[in-house]
Protein backbone atom coordinates (compact mmCIF):
# COMPACT_ATOMS: atom_id res chain seq x y z
CA UNK A 1 0.00 0.00 0.00
CA UNK A 2 1.23 3.39 -0.71
CA UNK A 3 1.75 5.86 1.84
CA UNK A 4 -0.72 8.33 2.97
CA UNK A 5 -0.72 11.91 2.42
CA UNK A 6 -2.84 14.52 3.77
CA UNK A 7 -5.90 12.40 4.30
CA UNK A 8 -5.37 11.20 0.76
CA UNK A 9 -4.37 7.25 0.04
CA UNK A 10 -2.28 7.50 -3.50
CA UNK A 11 -1.90 3.82 -5.02
CA UNK A 12 0.90 3.21 -7.57
CA UNK A 13 2.34 0.06 -9.85
CA UNK A 14 5.34 0.41 -10.16
CA UNK A 15 8.45 -1.61 -11.10
CA UNK A 16 11.80 -2.06 -9.82
CA UNK A 17 13.41 -1.60 -13.59
CA UNK A 18 12.41 1.40 -15.88
CA UNK A 19 10.40 0.06 -19.25
CA UNK A 20 12.35 0.30 -22.20
CA UNK A 21 10.89 2.59 -25.04
CA UNK A 22 9.39 1.10 -28.27
CA UNK A 23 9.10 3.19 -31.18
CA UNK A 24 8.73 2.19 -34.53
CA UNK A 25 11.03 3.77 -37.17
CA UNK A 26 9.33 5.16 -40.11
CA UNK A 27 10.74 4.42 -43.65
CA UNK A 28 12.03 7.45 -45.34
CA UNK A 29 10.54 8.83 -48.54
CA UNK A 30 13.11 8.03 -50.11
CA UNK A 31 13.37 4.18 -49.05
CA UNK A 32 9.63 3.99 -49.42
CA UNK A 33 9.48 5.03 -53.23
CA UNK A 34 12.27 2.48 -53.90
CA UNK A 35 10.19 -0.54 -52.45
CA UNK A 36 7.67 0.63 -54.80
CA UNK A 37 7.37 -1.66 -57.93
CA UNK A 38 9.01 -0.14 -60.75
CA UNK A 39 6.13 0.76 -63.74
CA UNK A 40 6.10 -0.73 -66.55
CA UNK A 41 8.30 0.78 -69.54
CA UNK A 42 9.20 -0.53 -73.16
CA UNK A 43 11.85 -2.92 -72.84
CA UNK A 44 15.30 -1.33 -73.79
CA UNK A 45 16.86 -1.26 -77.61
CA UNK A 46 19.69 -3.19 -77.83
CA UNK A 47 23.17 -1.40 -78.07
CA UNK A 48 25.22 -1.24 -80.36
CA UNK A 49 29.01 -1.72 -79.58
CA UNK A 50 31.72 -0.82 -81.60
CA UNK A 51 35.10 -2.22 -82.24
CA UNK A 52 38.14 0.02 -81.69
CA UNK A 53 37.85 0.06 -85.52
CA UNK A 54 35.19 1.80 -85.47
CA UNK A 55 32.93 -0.71 -87.17
CA UNK A 56 29.72 -1.58 -84.96
CA UNK A 57 28.84 -4.83 -84.17
CA UNK A 58 25.64 -6.15 -84.39
CA UNK A 59 23.92 -8.94 -82.42
CA UNK A 60 23.91 -11.96 -84.74
CA UNK A 61 19.91 -13.25 -83.44
CA UNK A 62 18.82 -9.24 -84.41
CA UNK A 63 20.78 -9.60 -88.10
CA UNK A 64 21.31 -13.09 -89.39
CA UNK A 65 24.09 -13.42 -91.51
CA UNK A 66 23.40 -13.87 -95.35
CA UNK A 67 25.16 -16.91 -96.96
CA UNK A 68 26.99 -15.92 -99.33
CA UNK A 69 26.31 -16.21 -102.98
CA UNK A 70 27.10 -19.44 -104.62
CA UNK A 71 29.19 -19.37 -107.76
CA UNK A 72 28.87 -21.43 -110.60
CA UNK A 73 31.09 -22.44 -113.46
CA UNK A 74 29.98 -20.83 -116.70
CA UNK A 75 30.80 -22.30 -120.25
CA UNK A 76 32.19 -19.49 -122.46
CA UNK A 77 31.13 -19.82 -126.37
CA UNK A 78 32.17 -18.65 -129.37
CA UNK A 79 34.69 -19.49 -132.35
CA UNK A 80 38.41 -20.64 -130.90
CA UNK A 81 41.54 -21.15 -132.91
CA UNK A 82 42.77 -24.35 -132.24
CA UNK A 83 45.97 -26.30 -132.64
CA UNK A 84 45.63 -29.91 -132.64
CA UNK A 85 49.02 -31.91 -131.48
CA UNK A 86 48.58 -36.13 -131.60
CA UNK A 87 48.39 -38.85 -133.95
CA UNK A 88 46.21 -40.09 -136.63
CA UNK A 89 46.40 -43.43 -137.02
CA UNK A 90 50.42 -44.54 -137.18
CA UNK A 91 51.52 -40.66 -138.08
CA UNK A 92 52.21 -38.06 -135.45
CA UNK A 93 50.92 -34.21 -136.89
CA UNK A 94 50.23 -31.05 -136.00
CA UNK A 95 48.04 -28.66 -137.46
CA UNK A 96 45.76 -25.58 -137.12
CA UNK A 97 41.75 -26.38 -136.87
CA UNK A 98 38.69 -24.37 -135.30
CA UNK A 99 36.23 -25.05 -132.60
CA UNK A 100 32.98 -23.82 -132.11
CA UNK A 101 30.65 -23.71 -129.25
CA UNK A 102 26.66 -22.64 -129.53
CA UNK A 103 23.51 -23.41 -128.41
CA UNK A 104 21.51 -26.22 -128.56
CA UNK A 105 20.70 -26.81 -132.29
CA UNK A 106 17.90 -29.60 -132.85
CA UNK A 107 15.50 -29.72 -129.88
CA UNK A 108 13.11 -31.96 -131.73
CA UNK A 109 13.98 -35.15 -133.69
CA UNK A 110 16.97 -36.66 -131.79
CA UNK A 111 17.42 -39.52 -131.33
CA UNK A 112 20.14 -39.20 -128.43
CA UNK A 113 18.40 -36.74 -125.87
CA UNK A 114 18.40 -32.50 -126.74
CA UNK A 115 21.87 -31.81 -126.54
CA UNK A 116 22.88 -28.51 -123.81
CA UNK A 117 24.89 -26.84 -126.13
CA UNK A 118 26.71 -27.85 -129.75
CA UNK A 119 30.41 -28.29 -129.98
CA UNK A 120 32.31 -29.21 -133.20
CA UNK A 121 35.99 -29.82 -134.25
CA UNK A 122 37.22 -28.62 -137.92
CA UNK A 123 40.20 -28.78 -139.45
CA UNK A 124 40.51 -29.19 -143.17
CA UNK A 125 38.54 -31.19 -145.50
CA UNK A 126 38.96 -35.03 -144.49
CA UNK A 127 36.61 -36.23 -147.33
CA UNK A 128 37.61 -34.24 -150.13
CA UNK A 129 41.25 -33.73 -149.59
CA UNK A 130 42.71 -36.36 -147.36
CA UNK A 131 45.55 -35.23 -144.77
CA UNK A 132 46.90 -36.79 -141.90
CA UNK A 133 44.37 -35.24 -139.07
CA UNK A 134 42.39 -33.68 -140.97
CA UNK A 135 38.84 -34.05 -139.06
CA UNK A 136 34.93 -33.23 -138.80
CA UNK A 137 33.94 -34.10 -135.57
CA UNK A 138 30.86 -32.41 -134.07
CA UNK A 139 27.65 -33.41 -131.75
CA UNK A 140 24.91 -32.14 -134.61
CA UNK A 141 26.17 -31.72 -138.45
CA UNK A 142 24.63 -28.19 -138.22
CA UNK A 143 27.57 -27.01 -135.89
CA UNK A 144 29.76 -27.36 -138.68
CA UNK A 145 30.65 -23.94 -140.56
CA UNK A 146 29.83 -24.28 -144.50
CA UNK A 147 28.90 -28.29 -144.20
CA UNK A 148 25.32 -27.49 -145.78
CA UNK A 149 23.71 -30.81 -143.54
CA UNK A 150 20.52 -31.02 -142.20
CA UNK A 151 20.80 -30.21 -138.68
CA UNK A 152 21.28 -33.87 -137.38
CA UNK A 153 22.24 -35.11 -133.73
CA UNK A 154 25.54 -37.24 -134.00
CA UNK A 155 26.55 -37.41 -130.68
CA UNK A 156 25.90 -37.22 -126.95
CA UNK A 157 26.89 -34.25 -124.95
CA UNK A 158 27.53 -33.80 -121.18
CA UNK A 159 28.41 -30.29 -119.60
CA UNK A 160 30.03 -30.54 -116.33
CA UNK A 161 31.09 -27.04 -115.19
CA UNK A 162 33.04 -25.28 -117.93
CA UNK A 163 33.65 -28.91 -119.24
CA UNK A 164 32.29 -30.08 -122.02
CA UNK A 165 31.80 -33.91 -123.39
CA UNK A 166 30.86 -34.90 -126.72
CA UNK A 167 31.02 -39.05 -127.30
CA UNK A 168 29.97 -40.44 -130.87
CA UNK A 169 26.45 -42.24 -131.83
CA UNK A 170 27.58 -44.69 -133.71
CA UNK A 171 24.34 -45.93 -135.35
CA UNK A 172 24.68 -42.22 -136.81
CA UNK A 173 28.68 -43.14 -138.14
CA UNK A 174 27.38 -44.45 -141.34
CA UNK A 175 26.29 -41.04 -142.10
CA UNK A 176 29.69 -39.80 -142.48
CA UNK A 177 28.92 -36.69 -141.24
CA UNK A 178 31.54 -37.18 -138.89
CA UNK A 179 35.00 -38.49 -140.18
CA UNK A 180 38.53 -38.15 -140.07
CA UNK A 181 41.96 -39.63 -142.35
CA UNK A 182 45.31 -40.44 -141.44
CA UNK A 183 46.80 -39.41 -144.44
CA UNK A 184 47.20 -37.74 -147.12
CA UNK A 185 47.27 -40.08 -150.25
CA UNK A 186 44.75 -40.37 -152.41
CA UNK A 187 44.93 -43.86 -153.56
CA UNK A 188 45.68 -45.55 -150.17
CA UNK A 189 43.83 -42.84 -147.98
CA UNK A 190 40.07 -43.92 -146.52
CA UNK A 191 37.51 -41.92 -144.72
CA UNK A 192 37.15 -42.98 -140.92
CA UNK A 193 34.22 -42.14 -139.20
CA UNK A 194 34.02 -42.33 -135.15
CA UNK A 195 32.30 -44.95 -133.29
CA UNK A 196 33.77 -44.96 -130.11
CA UNK A 197 35.65 -42.14 -127.75
CA UNK A 198 35.66 -39.17 -126.47
CA UNK A 199 36.83 -35.23 -127.07
CA UNK A 200 36.58 -32.99 -124.18
CA UNK A 201 37.32 -29.36 -123.96
CA UNK A 202 37.40 -26.25 -121.40
CA UNK A 203 36.99 -22.74 -121.67
CA UNK A 204 37.47 -19.96 -119.43
CA UNK A 205 36.61 -16.04 -119.09
CA UNK A 206 39.95 -15.14 -120.44
CA UNK A 207 39.24 -16.69 -123.72
CA UNK A 208 41.32 -19.72 -123.37
CA UNK A 209 40.42 -23.22 -124.36
CA UNK A 210 42.07 -26.56 -123.91
CA UNK A 211 40.59 -30.14 -124.42
CA UNK A 212 41.96 -33.91 -125.99
CA UNK A 213 40.40 -36.02 -128.57
CA UNK A 214 40.36 -39.91 -128.19
CA UNK A 215 38.33 -41.51 -130.58
CA UNK A 216 38.09 -44.88 -132.73
CA UNK A 217 36.89 -44.76 -136.54
CA UNK A 218 35.66 -47.51 -138.70
CA UNK A 219 35.94 -47.89 -142.71
CA UNK A 220 35.54 -50.40 -145.11
CA UNK A 221 39.75 -50.81 -144.82
CA UNK A 222 39.42 -51.54 -141.13
CA UNK A 223 39.65 -49.27 -138.35
CA UNK A 224 42.14 -46.57 -136.87
CA UNK A 225 42.50 -44.58 -133.97
CA UNK A 226 42.66 -40.26 -133.64
CA UNK A 227 44.52 -39.06 -130.19
CA UNK A 228 45.26 -35.25 -129.57
CA UNK A 229 45.85 -32.18 -127.50
CA UNK A 230 43.72 -29.49 -128.86
CA UNK A 231 44.25 -25.78 -127.25
CA UNK A 232 43.53 -22.33 -128.66
CA UNK A 233 42.04 -19.12 -127.81
CA UNK A 234 38.65 -17.43 -128.44
CA UNK A 235 38.69 -15.51 -132.00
Amino acid sequence: MGPVLGGVLLLCSCSSEPESASFSNPIPPAAAESTAPPAESDPPEPIEEETDDGESLIDEESTPAEDPEETEDEFFGGTYTVTISGVAGWTEFTREGTVTIQETIAEVGTNNGVNPIDVCLVSGMPAGLPEVGAIWFASNSGCIPGAGAAQLDMAYVEVDGSTVTVQPDERIAATLSNNFTVNDDYITSSIFAPVSGQMTITTDADGDLSGSIAITGYSGMGTATYQAEISGQRA
